[in-house]
């Protein structure tokens, strides 16, 4: 069943580019942002409707601490923050391996602003964050939230050093991803302080469907008055999901250095948008996965 949801939009797609190349070259651009709206249309109320049945086995399995109060709450906000989610013995395994990471990483990812952006493909020498990618907790929660299976799209590390930044910019502004929905988990591997660097986010604005990434930047006015300001703050080892679609906005100050690791979830298929590749898995994480594991990572 789970093969025949993924090929569904693959065969519509197909059919629909089949049906372009008919139409007479003048009414192309008419036709094509037509049939565009009905993708993204059939994808916002189909693709991205949650099924009730498969939140009520997810949440008979689960196993998170609170999990009906943290799932509730994501969806009614499109944030919520678990505070110390990881044992200190966890704790200091994460961030060792993420030490490593940076310390090895090749220069041009962001250091003229005191930052460091750990790339996705980089994951492939990490068996400590790779295998953190199929944290059944992590799973849990992304698949309550959409409602049906999940697949994991990205990956990658950031430490921000104190940076006294002129003016806002980058993702530093209000935005959202103009990827619609998409559930991110970020796992903070230092104490973020509420006057620190950190992230905030805009409770409830993750409801309206937002499609284009040519809009994702708005005025401060915009975002605030889309709901109540949430700053992710905590403690080393606490975890924030978020989806994406939602208003948020990081920041930078003189204030303490900020880690962090982050993996993003969402279902496979849809008719509008299209999935980045696999990412690339340590080889010994990769090799003892379970079909379900292997199935969320898009691995044959």
């Amino acid at each position: 069943a789970r093969e025949n949801d993924a090929a569904v939009p693959k065969a519509m797609t197909q059919s629909i580019r089949q049906l372009k190349a008919l139409v007479p070259a003048p009414l192309r651009p008419t036709v094509s942002a037509a049939l565009n709206f009905a993708r993204r249309e059939c994808d916002r109320w189909v693709y991205e409707r949650p099924n009730s049945g498969f939140r009520r086995r997810v949440a008979a399995r689960a196993t998170l601490k609170d999990f009906a109060t943290i799932v509730g709450k994501l969806l009614s906000d499109g944030v919520v923050i678990i505070p110390d989610h990881f044992s200190a013995g966890r704790l200091a395994e994460l961030r060792e391996e993420f030490e490593r990471l940076v310390a090895s990483n090749p220069p041009g990812h962001g250091e003229e602003t005191n930052a460091v952006h750990v790339p996705t493909g980089r994951i492939a020498e990490s068996l400590v964050f790779s295998a953190l990618a199929f944290e059944q907790d992590f799973i849990d929660v992304a698949e309550y939230y959409w409602g049906k299976n999940v697949v994991l799209t990205a990956t990658g590390g950031t430490r921000l050093d104190s940076y006294d930044a002129a003016e806002d910019y980058g993702s530093y502004q209000w935005h959202h991803d103009g990827k619609r929905k998409q559930l991110r988990v970020m796992i903070i591997l230092t104490d973020v302080l509420p006057g620190g660097q950190h992230m905030d986010y805009v409770a409830g604005s993750h409801r309206k469907f937002r499609h284009d990434i040519g809009d994702s930047r708005v005025a401060p006015e915009v975002a605030l008055n889309a709901g109540a300001c949430v700053s992710c703050t905590g403690p080393a080892g606490s975890i924030v999901f978020f989806d994406t679609n939602g208003y948020h906005r990081g920041n930078r100050n003189l204030g303490p250095k900020r880690d962090h690791w982050q993996f993003t979830y969402r279902a496979p298929g849809g008719m509008a948008l299209e999935h980045r590749p696999p990412l690339p898995l340590h080889p010994e994480v990769a090799g003892r996965l379970t079909a379900e594991q292997r199935r969320i990572a898009r691995l044959p």
